[in-house]
C-alpha cells in the first residue's frame, strides 16, 4: 500500500458585479505620411453580492462585495506614432513607437496576498510559466507602461512585406498573473524586453 491525496476545488457563484465605463479613441493624420493614435478607457468593475470559500457558519463566510474585478484596472491607454518615409518607387517604409499604459489592478479576485516580510518586487524572471514567491508578495500589480518600437518595409505592390520589432524596449518587469498557495505566491511575468523580424506575403 501507498499514500496517497485528495485535492478538492469548491466552485461558488460570483453573485452579481457591476461594470461601468468610457472609452475615448481619436486617430490624426498629422501629414500625409504622419499618424497618431490615441486611446484612453477608464472603468469601473466591482463584485457587488459575492460569497465564496464557506466557512463553518455564516458568519465566517468570506464575502467579497464591493472587491474590484481582476485584471480591470480603472485608467488605460495606448499612444502611438507612425512615419511612412518616402523612398520612390522602391515602396514604404514606416517607422512606429507605440506606448501602452496600464493602471495599477489586482489579478485575483479575493486580493490574495502573503504574510511575510519580502515585498512584491522580488519576482525572478520567469516567463510564461507560474514561479514561487517568498513571503510578502501580493496580487496587486502595480501601473506600468511598456513601450514598442517597429520597423516595417512594404513592396511596392503591396505583395509581400519585412517587419522589425522591439518590445518592451525598457524591460519592465510586468506581472501577468499571480495566485497564493500555502506559504507562496505564485506568478508569471509578461516577455520581457524581446526583438524579431517577420516577413509575410499575399497570394
Amino acid at each position: 500500500p501507498g499514500t496517497s491525496s485528495n485535492t478538492q476545488v469548491y466552485y461558488n457563484a460570483l453573485g452579481t458585479s457591476h461594470l461601468s465605463g468610457v472609452e475615448l479613441e481619436s486617430k490624426v493624420l498629422l501629414t500625409s505620411r504622419d499618424r497618431v493614435d490615441i486611446g484612453v478607457t477608464y472603468e469601473k468593475a466591482e463584485f457587488s453580492d459575492q460569497a465564496v470559500a464557506p466557512g463553518a457558519t455564516p458568519a465566517q463566510d468570506i464575502r467579497f462585495a464591493n472587491f474590484s474585478m481582476p485584471l480591470v484596472p480603472k485608467w488605460a491607454g495606448n499612444a502611438s506614432y507612425e512615419h511612412t518615409f518616402d523612398i520612390g518607387r522602391s515602396g514604404s517604409l514606416a517607422a512606429q513607437a507605440t506606448a501602452h499604459y496600464s493602471g495599477a489592478t489586482w489579478l485575483t479576485f479575493n486580493h490574495q496576498t502573503v504574510a511575510g516580510p519580502v515585498p512584491n518586487a522580488a519576482l525572478g524572471t520567469a516567463v510564461g510559466s507560474f514561479i514561487p514567491v517568498t513571503g510578502g508578495a501580493t496580487s496587486y500589480r502595480e501601473a506600468y507602461t511598456k513601450l514598442n518600437l517597429s520597423l516595417r518595409y512594404t513592396s511596392t505592390d503591396e505583395s509581400w512585406y519585412v517587419l522589425g520589432f522591439l518590445n518592451n524596449v525598457t524591460n519592465e518587469k510586468i506581472l501577468g498573473g499571480a495566485a497564493a498557495a500555502g506559504p507562496n505566491m505564485y506568478a508569471y511575468l509578461d516577455p520581457p524586453r524581446n526583438w524579431g523580424v517577420r516577413i509575410g506575403a499575399r497570394f
